[in-house]
């Protein structure tokens, strides 16, 4: 800096010039502060719509998954027992779903699931205990991807009760379409409601909560 600047700096001139020009940069900085306010508002806009987006993803893949165990299910024929070895070897279950004991399997949600069957059912039992504050959600899909198989079911339904070793069951079931309690009863698979379907779901709002799907044999 010259003798010419040095004195120029220090001015009135100057020195009116850097007053005007203080008030700008604190408007900048109240802009950027807004910015980022508004960046941070859209962030979160933006994680809650992620959110929502991967739940319904998921749901999306729960009814692709149990799709696939209903169609395998139908393709053996089983006596009695634990069908998810069976279904193993022949490749039928997603391999996603596989864990290392082959008692249970599980789905998009890491819900448990037994492939079992008895005397007259092949059953695919899902244990609803984990769902927590997605259980409402979840069970109604759950029991809309059971809807278009209602021909082969014999029934679908809740057990539920308040701890895996209380004695106390609260149960309800609805019918397949060769059953006689579905036309009886009007208690049918093929004709449930949303309204039917959350009273299922609210009776699993449990501790210890199995959703049943029961084909026929």
């Amino acid at each position: 800096m010259n003798w010419f600047d040095f004195f120029n700096f220090f001015s009135p001139a100057h020195n009116e010039k850097r007053q005007a020009d203080a008030p700008l940069c604190g408007r900048s900085m109240v802009e950027m502060l807004g910015v980022l306010a508004i960046i941070g508002v859209l962030s979160v806009g933006a994680m809650s719509g992620y959110s929502k987006a991967m739940f319904k993803y998921k749901l999306n893949k729960q009814t692709e998954q149990l799709t696939q165990l209903y169609y395998a299910v139908l393709q053996i024929d089983i006596t009695d027992g634990n069908m998810i070895p069976y279904l193993e070897k022949l490749d039928l279950i997603p391999q996603n779903m596989i864990a290392e004991n082959l008692n249970y399997i599980y789905d998009i949600f890491n819900l448990q699931i037994v492939l079992s069957a008895d005397s007259a059912h092949k059953n695919v039992v899902v244990s609803m205990t984990d769902t927590h504050d997605q259980n409402n959600a979840v069970c109604l899909n759950i029991l809309n991807s059971a809807i278009p198989w209602a021909a082969e079911l014999s029934h679908i339904g809740v057990d539920s009760k308040q701890s895996a070793s209380d004695e106390q069951h609260m149960q309800d079931w609805f019918f397949g379409d060769n059953e006689t309690r579905c036309t009886a009863n009007h208690r049918c698979i093929r004709s449930l409601t949303l309204e039917q379907m959350q009273n299922l779901c609210q009776i699993c709002n449990k501790d210890y909560c199995n959703l049943y799907i029961a084909f026929n044999k």
